[in-house]
């Protein structure tokens, strides 16, 4: 690994994009929880891309116990981390500027909210960027090695969207 935790996120933890430039692919677990605090001793499972890859994830703080993100993992190797983070500023116009034009524009949900084309994807970049739709600024973000587009569609797109139940009727 070319770097600690902490240097490899430095562009995401002070907010200033422009030299992010993808996850390195042997990022390991202990390394991210060694610079980042876990937020508890709880882990979850969960399923990336469309054809539902497995993955593990766990919860780190960043500056703040308000800040945290989720850092997706097999094994001990970091597949992808995504966070809220609405300390990074900058619309999409700055953002195309820090990583040239999206691979894509992909549909995708703010909890229950559909948001059209709102996922700029950056594949060789390793980076996916949420913008809200009714604030035009950054809300999300997903971070992974850079790859083809269609790898990270397949294999570590995070779905978004919060689907309610109707209570059932006793």
């Amino acid at each position: 690994m070319t770097g600690s935790a902490v240097e490899i996120l430095s562009p995401i933890t002070t907010g200033d994009l422009r030299c992010w430039r993808g996850l390195p692919s042997d990022l390991n677990l202990a390394g991210v929880t060694a610079a980042f605090p876990r937020d508890s001793d709880w882990s979850g499972a969960g399923q990336l891309g469309r054809r539902h890859r497995a993955a593990s994830y766990l919860w780190v703080d960043l500056a703040d116990p308000q800040r945290k993100m989720r850092v997706w993992f097999e094994e001990d190797r970091v597949v992808l981390i995504d966070l809220a983070c609405s300390w990074i500023h900058g619309d999409r116009d700055r953002i195309v500027g820090f990583f040239g034009k999206p691979a894509a524009a992909l549909d995708t949900w703010q909890g229950v909210v559909p948001m059209p084309r709102a996922e700029l994807v950056f594949p060789g970049c390793g980076i996916a960027v949420f913008f809200s739709r009714d604030l035009g600024s950054i809300w999300h973000l997903a971070l992974y090695s850079p790859v083809a587009l269609n790898v990270y569609e397949d294999d570590l797109r995070l779905n978004m969207e919060t689907r309610r139940h109707q209570p059932r009727e006793q």
